[in-house]
This record gives structure tokens, C-alpha cells and sequence, in this order.
């Protein structure tokens, strides 16, 4: 067995398995760390297989993965970055904030 189906096997389960865990969003926050591991063993198995109807698959669970990501990981610690873009006066203006700390 290559190491690339062996990864797939091992991982695309287990994320699917994360995203399952009703009430304990500890455990869904780790599917899509989970799913975007795995995404370059399922993109390798494509390129050497030549299968390109799953690769196109492969790009839309990797779109997935990564909102997955952005509202797990990125979006809840978006309010302390130091940098906003304020595009509501039309053209976009990049504003730097002071870190408040707590």
C-alpha cells in the first residue's frame, strides 16, 4: 500500500468523524485541520491516477476545509488584529488599531 492511500484511509475518516461530534465543537474545530492534512495525499493519488473528476472534488472539499478553518480559527480571533480594511467610503482604507488588552 502507497503512503498516500494509506493517509487517506487514516484521515479522510477521521475528519468526517470530527465533524459528527454533536456539542463538543473542541472536537468539530479539529475536522478541518484534519480534512486540509489530508487534501495533498488526495490531490497526489489524483495527479498519479489521472482521475480528474475526483480532483475537482479534491478543490471543492479543500474550498470546504477551508471555511471550515476560517470559522474555527481565523474569524474568532478577527476582532484583535491590529489591522482592519474599512471599505465602506467606497475605496478601500487600511486603519491600524491599538491591541486592547484585558
Amino acid at each position: 500500500m502507497r503512503i498516500e492511500q494509506l493517509a487517506i484511509a487514516l484521515l479522510s475518516p477521521l475528519a468526517v468523524w470530527l465533524t459528527q461530534q454533536p456539542g463538543n465543537e473542541r472536537r468539530q474545530r479539529w475536522a478541518c485541520v484534519v480534512g486540509l492534512v489530508s487534501q495533498p495525499f488526495w490531490f497526489y493519488s489524483v495527479w498519479l491516477s489521472g482521475d480528474w473528476g475526483i480532483g475537482v472534488g479534491c478543490v471543492i472539499y479543500t474550498g470546504i476545509w477551508v471555511q471550515g478553518a476560517w470559522r474555527y480559527w481565523v474569524a474568532p480571533h478577527r476582532k484583535s488584529w491590529p489591522l482592519r480594511v474599512d471599505t465602506r467610503a467606497g475605496s478601500p482604507r487600511i486603519e491600524w488599531r491599538r491591541p486592547t488588552h484585558r
